[in-house]
């Protein structure tokens, strides 16, 4: 970066191509400046800053890009400074030049492939004879930083493109399987249940969790969770008699119009409802009424990964689940670390006196189960109990 643009890009601030329009505009004291998109028929202005009533050029309003400042500097009829336009003679139809614009520095931006994007450009209502090569290098290098950011402005459209065509087939193809942990007592050894998993058909490098964020990025995410859900339950008849089913989801879809009907024509008694990140609800609000409802039905509440963060045990006990799920953070090599045993005891303290099972999970050696149980820990589920599997009939 030249001195030039750390200059700009200091006074531009972290805005990104707003910050560098307005920036650029008072640094040279333009009256107007605008970030507009051309294509081969029409110019539209994606950014625009201006000084009160000078603001006739609004952002986001097209036209025509024929007889345009913007085509004339693209094609090169006009140079990228002009102290003057009406000196030159250039045949134009801007409806800009209502105001008039004299004064001019413009710039052409391009994608990140080469191909034209649109103009960068500041301009004054009178003449502006002070301009000169060094503020054209200026307007340069706040274009530069504009062009920086609309080249990660484009690439994540493109990604979120691709990820809402992936979603949508995923959707309607319903190319995902699900796969089931056991879940037992670690004292008596009894299989007390099974935590449904979903695994996705296609990438399936790729893990859950990525397809399940991706689709919470296009506002599709809850509607993916209770696709699984409902999936889930369909297996129910499967399930060993005595043993519950474990479903998760996240605040966004419990609160999700819907949801609570996933439930109604199933044994909800023998259903546990797993609240995944449960330490970023904010509106608790939002998922208490719900959250009743399934009580209500029969529906146990869990929470998982508790313990990973000690702020967590706040939202854990707002939330008074019937099930509490040790982090795998604390299970891992536990009978070799004091610390961590001391940890898991203050934990199952915890669960003992809010009335909650405590299940460990990732389980992965006989030693980790073993002290465990003598902690007092309920229930666990891991490697060594099982690998996530198809149920049998």
């Amino acid at each position: 970066m030249s001195s030039m643009e750390r200059i700009a890009a200091g006074l531009a601030g972290a805005d990104g191509a707003p910050g560098a329009l307005r920036a650029m505009r008072r640094h040279l004291g333009f009256d107007l400046a605008w970030l507009s998109e051309l294509t081969p028929h029409r110019r539209v202005f994606r950014l625009v800053d201006a000084e009160g009533e000078q603001d006739l050029a609004v952002g986001g309003r097209g036209g025509p890009s024929a007889g345009t400042l913007c085509r004339a500097v693209a094609t090169g009829d006009l140079p990228a400074l002009v102290p003057d336009l009406l000196e030159f003679a250039v045949p134009l139809s801007d409806p800009i030049h209502r105001l008039p614009l004299r004064g001019l520095v413009a710039v052409p931006i391009r994608r990140p492939d080469g191909r034209l994007y649109g103009v960068f450009a500041g301009a004054s209502i009178g003449p502006r004879p002070d301009l000169t090569a060094r503020d054209l290098s200026i307007v340069q290098s706040f274009a530069a930083i504009a062009e920086a950011d609309l080249a990660h402005r484009l690439e994540r459209r493109r990604a979120s493109s691709e990820a809402a065509a992936r979603i949508e087939a995923l959707l309607t193809t319903d190319a995902f399987h699900l796969v089931f942990q056991p879940i037992v007592g670690l004292r008596s050894g009894a299989l007390i249940g099974h935590e449904a998993l979903c695994r996705f058909d296609d990438r399936p490098e790729a893990s859950p969790v990525k397809w399940f964020a991706e689709a919470r990025e296009i506002d599709r995410g809850p509607e993916l969770e209770m696709r699984v859900i409902a999936h889930a339950l369909g297996h129910m008849a499967d399930l060993p008699r005595g043993s519950y089913l474990s479903v998760n989801a996240s605040p966004g879809c419990i609160a999700a119009d819907g949801f609570e009907a996933l439930f109604d024509t199933v044994d909800a008694q023998r259903v546990v409802l797993e609240v995944t990140d449960h330490m970023a609800v904010t509106g608790f609000d939002r998922i208490r009424p719900p959250l009743d409802a399934l009580r209500a039905k029969g529906v146990r509440i869990a929470v998982d990964d508790a313990g990973a963060k000690l702020s967590g045990l706040h939202q854990i006990d707002r939330i008074a689940p019937e099930i509490v799920k040790l982090d795998r953070s604390l299970v891992d090599g536990i009978d070799m670390d004091r610390a961590l045993r001391a940890l898991v005891g203050a934990m199952v303290q915890f669960a003992r006196e809010s009335g909650a099972m405590l299940v460990a999970e990732g389980i992965e050696r006989a030693e980790e189960a073993k002290t465990l149980a003598a902690l007092g820990v309920d229930c666990g589920q891991g490697f060594q109990f099982g690998r996530p599997a198809p149920l049998q009939p």
